[in-house]
Protein backbone atom coordinates (compact mmCIF):
# COMPACT_ATOMS: atom_id res chain seq x y z
CA UNK A 1 0.00 0.00 0.00
CA UNK A 2 2.74 2.12 0.99
CA UNK A 3 4.74 1.61 -2.29
CA UNK A 4 1.79 2.46 -4.23
CA UNK A 5 1.59 5.50 -2.72
CA UNK A 6 5.25 6.58 -2.92
CA UNK A 7 5.03 5.53 -6.98
CA UNK A 8 1.90 7.29 -7.51
CA UNK A 9 3.62 10.48 -6.53
CA UNK A 10 6.78 9.71 -6.94
CA UNK A 11 6.24 9.51 -11.09
CA UNK A 12 4.34 13.10 -11.04
CA UNK A 13 7.04 14.99 -8.99
CA UNK A 14 9.92 13.51 -11.14
CA UNK A 15 8.52 14.97 -14.22
CA UNK A 16 7.66 18.06 -12.34
CA UNK A 17 11.30 18.38 -11.83
CA UNK A 18 12.25 17.52 -15.55
CA UNK A 19 10.06 20.05 -16.61
CA UNK A 20 11.32 22.66 -14.43
CA UNK A 21 14.85 22.05 -15.28
CA UNK A 22 14.12 22.43 -19.01
CA UNK A 23 11.94 25.62 -18.57
CA UNK A 24 15.36 26.92 -16.85
CA UNK A 25 16.96 26.08 -19.87
CA UNK A 26 14.96 27.71 -22.18
CA UNK A 27 14.13 24.91 -24.08
CA UNK A 28 10.20 25.46 -23.17
CA UNK A 29 10.29 28.95 -23.98
CA UNK A 30 11.28 28.37 -27.36
CA UNK A 31 9.00 24.89 -27.50
CA UNK A 32 6.50 27.57 -26.50
CA UNK A 33 6.27 29.48 -29.09
CA UNK A 34 5.57 26.40 -31.75
CA UNK A 35 3.40 23.93 -29.80
CA UNK A 36 0.68 24.53 -27.23
CA UNK A 37 0.77 21.40 -25.13
CA UNK A 38 3.28 19.39 -24.24
CA UNK A 39 3.34 15.65 -22.05
CA UNK A 40 5.72 13.89 -19.80
CA UNK A 41 4.74 10.22 -18.67
CA UNK A 42 1.50 11.24 -16.75
CA UNK A 43 1.16 14.68 -16.41
CA UNK A 44 0.26 17.05 -19.27
CA UNK A 45 1.01 20.84 -19.28
CA UNK A 46 -1.01 23.37 -22.01
CA UNK A 47 1.30 26.22 -23.57
CA UNK A 48 -0.32 29.40 -24.40
CA UNK A 49 0.31 30.29 -27.87
CA UNK A 50 3.02 33.33 -27.99
CA UNK A 51 3.16 34.96 -31.05
CA UNK A 52 7.13 36.71 -30.76
CA UNK A 53 7.02 39.98 -32.25
CA UNK A 54 9.67 40.39 -35.09
CA UNK A 55 11.48 43.85 -35.82
CA UNK A 56 12.44 44.48 -39.32
CA UNK A 57 15.91 44.22 -40.39
CA UNK A 58 17.42 47.79 -41.51
CA UNK A 59 18.61 45.75 -44.69
CA UNK A 60 15.50 45.16 -45.76
CA UNK A 61 14.04 49.01 -46.04
CA UNK A 62 14.58 51.16 -48.98
CA UNK A 63 17.22 53.35 -48.70
CA UNK A 64 16.64 57.76 -48.72
CA UNK A 65 17.08 59.15 -52.48
CA UNK A 66 20.37 60.54 -52.68
CA UNK A 67 22.07 63.10 -55.08
CA UNK A 68 25.39 62.14 -56.94
CA UNK A 69 28.17 63.65 -55.79
CA UNK A 70 28.22 67.38 -55.38
CA UNK A 71 30.87 69.68 -55.79
CA UNK A 72 31.16 73.12 -54.56
CA UNK A 73 31.65 74.04 -58.30
CA UNK A 74 29.38 76.56 -60.29
CA UNK A 75 28.68 73.59 -62.82
CA UNK A 76 28.25 71.18 -60.40
CA UNK A 77 25.46 73.41 -58.51
CA UNK A 78 23.56 74.39 -62.18
CA UNK A 79 23.19 70.73 -62.84
CA UNK A 80 21.83 69.88 -59.67
CA UNK A 81 19.14 73.41 -60.22
CA UNK A 82 18.40 71.49 -63.37
CA UNK A 83 17.81 67.69 -62.82
CA UNK A 84 13.65 67.15 -62.30
CA UNK A 85 13.72 64.14 -59.37
CA UNK A 86 13.43 65.11 -55.64
CA UNK A 87 16.07 63.76 -53.45
CA UNK A 88 16.37 62.75 -49.64
CA UNK A 89 19.56 64.00 -49.06
CA UNK A 90 23.34 65.02 -50.33
CA UNK A 91 26.68 63.96 -49.01
CA UNK A 92 28.96 67.02 -48.60
CA UNK A 93 32.59 66.30 -48.59
CA UNK A 94 34.66 68.84 -46.82
CA UNK A 95 37.82 66.33 -47.61
CA UNK A 96 40.91 68.55 -45.95
CA UNK A 97 39.00 71.82 -45.80
CA UNK A 98 39.51 73.30 -49.14
CA UNK A 99 36.79 71.76 -50.95
CA UNK A 100 33.40 73.84 -49.83
CA UNK A 101 32.80 77.59 -49.41
CA UNK A 102 30.44 78.61 -47.26
CA UNK A 103 28.85 80.48 -49.66
CA UNK A 104 28.27 77.91 -51.87
CA UNK A 105 26.99 75.99 -49.55
CA UNK A 106 24.34 78.20 -48.34
CA UNK A 107 23.72 78.41 -51.78
CA UNK A 108 23.60 74.81 -52.58
CA UNK A 109 20.91 74.19 -49.12
CA UNK A 110 18.59 76.71 -50.61
CA UNK A 111 18.13 76.07 -53.72
CA UNK A 112 18.30 72.28 -53.37
CA UNK A 113 15.54 72.62 -50.81
CA UNK A 114 13.34 74.52 -52.79
CA UNK A 115 13.95 73.11 -56.11
CA UNK A 116 14.29 69.27 -55.56
CA UNK A 117 13.05 69.05 -51.72
CA UNK A 118 16.15 68.37 -50.04
CA UNK A 119 15.46 67.17 -46.88
CA UNK A 120 18.96 66.36 -45.05
CA UNK A 121 22.76 67.32 -45.75
CA UNK A 122 25.39 65.03 -44.54
CA UNK A 123 28.79 66.31 -43.93
CA UNK A 124 31.63 63.97 -43.87
CA UNK A 125 35.53 65.45 -44.11
CA UNK A 126 39.06 63.45 -44.36
CA UNK A 127 40.53 63.52 -40.72
CA UNK A 128 43.04 60.96 -39.16
CA UNK A 129 43.90 59.44 -42.19
CA UNK A 130 39.84 58.45 -42.40
CA UNK A 131 37.74 59.33 -45.46
CA UNK A 132 34.05 60.12 -45.49
CA UNK A 133 34.49 60.54 -41.92
CA UNK A 134 31.32 61.73 -40.64
CA UNK A 135 31.00 65.52 -38.90
CA UNK A 136 27.47 65.37 -38.38
CA UNK A 137 23.99 65.65 -40.21
CA UNK A 138 21.51 68.17 -40.62
CA UNK A 139 18.26 69.69 -42.06
CA UNK A 140 18.96 72.38 -45.18
CA UNK A 141 17.32 74.82 -43.67
CA UNK A 142 19.52 74.78 -40.34
CA UNK A 143 22.35 74.65 -42.78
CA UNK A 144 20.84 78.22 -44.84
CA UNK A 145 20.08 80.08 -41.33
CA UNK A 146 23.90 79.25 -39.35
CA UNK A 147 25.77 80.00 -42.66
CA UNK A 148 23.35 83.49 -42.75
CA UNK A 149 23.88 84.06 -38.91
CA UNK A 150 27.67 83.50 -39.47
CA UNK A 151 27.90 85.86 -42.88
CA UNK A 152 25.14 87.94 -42.38
CA UNK A 153 25.46 89.30 -46.29
CA UNK A 154 24.92 85.97 -47.66
CA UNK A 155 21.14 86.70 -46.80
CA UNK A 156 21.21 90.34 -48.34
CA UNK A 157 22.75 88.88 -51.62
CA UNK A 158 20.27 85.90 -52.03
CA UNK A 159 17.28 88.73 -51.27
CA UNK A 160 18.74 90.95 -54.14
CA UNK A 161 19.07 88.06 -56.35
CA UNK A 162 15.65 86.81 -56.15
CA UNK A 163 14.19 90.05 -56.77
CA UNK A 164 16.72 90.85 -59.99
CA UNK A 165 15.22 87.11 -61.17
CA UNK A 166 11.82 88.12 -60.48
CA UNK A 167 12.09 90.76 -62.18
CA UNK A 168 13.41 89.74 -65.30
CA UNK A 169 11.25 86.46 -64.85
CA UNK A 170 7.85 87.32 -63.29
CA UNK A 171 6.71 84.01 -61.63
CA UNK A 172 3.18 83.42 -63.21
CA UNK A 173 2.86 80.85 -61.30
CA UNK A 174 4.89 78.50 -59.12
CA UNK A 175 5.48 74.79 -60.60
CA UNK A 176 4.41 72.71 -57.26
CA UNK A 177 3.67 73.52 -53.59
CA UNK A 178 6.75 74.13 -51.82
CA UNK A 179 7.72 77.07 -53.76
CA UNK A 180 9.72 75.44 -56.79
CA UNK A 181 10.71 77.74 -59.51
CA UNK A 182 11.37 77.12 -63.12
CA UNK A 183 14.47 75.56 -63.53
CA UNK A 184 15.76 78.72 -65.77
CA UNK A 185 14.45 81.29 -62.85
CA UNK A 186 16.29 79.14 -60.02
CA UNK A 187 19.51 79.45 -62.80
CA UNK A 188 19.22 82.64 -62.94
CA UNK A 189 18.57 83.24 -59.34
CA UNK A 190 22.32 81.36 -58.79
CA UNK A 191 24.18 83.36 -61.23
CA UNK A 192 22.87 86.47 -59.59
CA UNK A 193 23.76 85.69 -56.23
CA UNK A 194 27.60 84.42 -57.28
CA UNK A 195 27.80 87.98 -59.25
CA UNK A 196 26.65 90.13 -55.98
CA UNK A 197 28.59 92.85 -55.41
CA UNK A 198 28.69 90.99 -51.72
CA UNK A 199 29.61 87.84 -52.60
CA UNK A 200 32.27 88.38 -55.57
CA UNK A 201 34.81 90.33 -56.45
CA UNK A 202 37.15 90.18 -58.93
CA UNK A 203 41.31 90.69 -59.25
CA UNK A 204 41.80 94.82 -59.99
CA UNK A 205 38.48 95.79 -59.80
CA UNK A 206 37.49 98.57 -57.79
CA UNK A 207 36.78 97.31 -54.02
CA UNK A 208 32.93 97.16 -53.54
CA UNK A 209 30.66 98.99 -51.05
CA UNK A 210 30.42 98.54 -47.94
CA UNK A 211 33.96 96.99 -47.87
CA UNK A 212 35.62 99.39 -49.50
CA UNK A 213 35.63 101.26 -46.46
CA UNK A 214 37.38 98.59 -44.78
CA UNK A 215 40.45 98.07 -47.26
CA UNK A 216 40.66 101.89 -48.04
CA UNK A 217 42.21 102.54 -44.30
CA UNK A 218 45.66 100.24 -43.52
CA UNK A 219 45.37 100.16 -40.11
CA UNK A 220 44.00 97.43 -37.11
CA UNK A 221 39.72 97.60 -37.52
CA UNK A 222 36.80 95.39 -36.09
CA UNK A 223 35.82 92.61 -38.30
CA UNK A 224 33.19 93.25 -40.14
CA UNK A 225 31.86 89.65 -39.82
CA UNK A 226 30.12 88.28 -36.75
CA UNK A 227 32.23 86.25 -34.66
CA UNK A 228 35.75 86.39 -37.05
CA UNK A 229 38.61 87.23 -35.14
CA UNK A 230 40.10 90.86 -35.55
CA UNK A 231 41.60 90.74 -39.26
CA UNK A 232 44.66 93.31 -38.49
CA UNK A 233 45.80 95.40 -41.26
CA UNK A 234 43.68 94.95 -43.98
CA UNK A 235 45.10 96.58 -47.20
CA UNK A 236 43.43 94.58 -49.80
CA UNK A 237 40.15 92.06 -50.16
CA UNK A 238 42.34 88.87 -50.25
CA UNK A 239 42.46 89.32 -46.36
CA UNK A 240 39.36 87.95 -45.98
CA UNK A 241 38.12 87.08 -49.47
CA UNK A 242 38.79 83.59 -50.95
CA UNK A 243 40.16 82.85 -54.11
CA UNK A 244 38.07 80.86 -56.17
CA UNK A 245 39.96 77.75 -57.65
CA UNK A 246 39.12 77.17 -60.94
CA UNK A 247 39.17 80.95 -61.17
CA UNK A 248 42.29 82.38 -59.39
CA UNK A 249 41.74 85.71 -60.04
CA UNK A 250 37.95 85.97 -58.53
CA UNK A 251 37.64 86.26 -55.24
CA UNK A 252 34.32 85.20 -52.56
CA UNK A 253 33.27 87.23 -49.48
CA UNK A 254 33.57 83.63 -47.51
CA UNK A 255 35.71 81.17 -45.98
CA UNK A 256 36.68 77.35 -46.50
CA UNK A 257 34.37 75.37 -44.30
CA UNK A 258 36.39 72.21 -41.98
CA UNK A 259 34.59 70.25 -40.15
CA UNK A 260 36.07 71.53 -37.01
CA UNK A 261 34.52 75.33 -38.20
CA UNK A 262 31.19 73.39 -39.40
CA UNK A 263 30.92 72.18 -35.73
CA UNK A 264 31.63 75.70 -34.36
CA UNK A 265 29.12 77.25 -36.67
CA UNK A 266 26.11 74.91 -36.60
CA UNK A 267 26.80 73.32 -32.80
CA UNK A 268 26.06 69.29 -31.73
CA UNK A 269 22.52 69.87 -31.52
CA UNK A 270 22.22 71.13 -35.46
CA UNK A 271 24.70 68.10 -36.48
CA UNK A 272 22.05 65.64 -34.69
CA UNK A 273 24.98 64.37 -32.69
CA UNK A 274 22.14 61.98 -30.63
CA UNK A 275 21.22 60.72 -34.25
CA UNK A 276 24.42 59.09 -35.15
CA UNK A 277 24.55 55.13 -34.77
CA UNK A 278 27.77 53.40 -34.30
CA UNK A 279 27.83 50.03 -35.77
CA UNK A 280 30.13 47.19 -34.15
CA UNK A 281 31.36 43.54 -35.94
CA UNK A 282 28.53 41.16 -34.57
CA UNK A 283 26.55 43.47 -33.52
CA UNK A 284 22.47 42.27 -33.28
CA UNK A 285 20.35 43.15 -36.08
CA UNK A 286 17.50 43.45 -33.31
CA UNK A 287 19.62 46.04 -31.30
CA UNK A 288 20.82 47.94 -34.07
CA UNK A 289 17.18 48.42 -35.17
CA UNK A 290 15.88 49.35 -31.41
CA UNK A 291 19.08 51.94 -31.80
CA UNK A 292 17.31 53.63 -34.72
CA UNK A 293 13.95 53.82 -33.10
CA UNK A 294 14.88 55.26 -30.25
CA UNK A 295 16.65 58.46 -31.96
CA UNK A 296 14.19 61.45 -32.49
CA UNK A 297 15.28 62.80 -35.74
CA UNK A 298 13.98 62.09 -39.34
CA UNK A 299 17.02 60.31 -40.18
CA UNK A 300 19.71 58.11 -38.23
CA UNK A 301 23.02 58.08 -39.60
CA UNK A 302 24.52 54.85 -39.35
CA UNK A 303 29.38 55.11 -38.76
CA UNK A 304 31.85 52.38 -38.72
CA UNK A 305 33.47 51.98 -35.45
CA UNK A 306 35.99 54.56 -37.01
CA UNK A 307 33.37 57.09 -37.44
CA UNK A 308 33.52 56.86 -40.91
CA UNK A 309 29.97 57.17 -42.68
CA UNK A 310 27.96 54.05 -43.88
CA UNK A 311 24.14 54.83 -44.19
CA UNK A 312 21.12 56.85 -43.91
CA UNK A 313 17.89 55.54 -42.58
CA UNK A 314 14.67 57.25 -42.94
CA UNK A 315 13.29 56.15 -39.16
CA UNK A 316 9.70 56.54 -40.57
CA UNK A 317 10.41 53.76 -42.93
CA UNK A 318 11.16 51.64 -39.77
CA UNK A 319 8.39 52.68 -37.85
CA UNK A 320 6.11 52.08 -40.65
CA UNK A 321 7.48 48.53 -40.87
CA UNK A 322 7.06 47.95 -37.37
CA UNK A 323 3.29 49.42 -37.54
CA UNK A 324 2.59 46.77 -40.60
CA UNK A 325 4.39 44.13 -38.68
CA UNK A 326 2.11 44.63 -35.58
CA UNK A 327 -0.84 44.67 -37.24
CA UNK A 328 -0.36 41.51 -39.53
CA UNK A 329 0.19 40.17 -35.77
CA UNK A 330 -2.94 41.65 -34.02
CA UNK A 331 -4.60 40.27 -37.19
CA UNK A 332 -3.14 36.54 -36.77
CA UNK A 333 -4.07 36.33 -33.10
CA UNK A 334 -7.43 37.06 -33.01
CA UNK A 335 -7.74 33.84 -35.75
Amino acid sequence: MAVDIIRAVAWPLVALIGVVAIWRSGFLGELGRRSTRISVFQVSLELATVSQRELPGLEQLRDPVVSSEVQSGTQSLMQQLLQPDDIDYVVIDLRDGHRWLASRLYLFAELLRRQRSLRCIVFVERRDAISGRLVGIADPLDVKWAMASRFPWLELALNDSYTQSFATFPPVSFSRSGGRLEPHVAENVASNFLSHPNIAWAENAPVPYPWSNVYGIPGPVSSPWARDPMPGFLVSPQKQWTVVHDQPTQYEHTRWLTGVYLMDVMSPQLLREDDWITVEPGMDEEKRVLDVLSRSGDFAAIVNTDRSFRRLIERRLVLEEVARREVRRAAQTRR
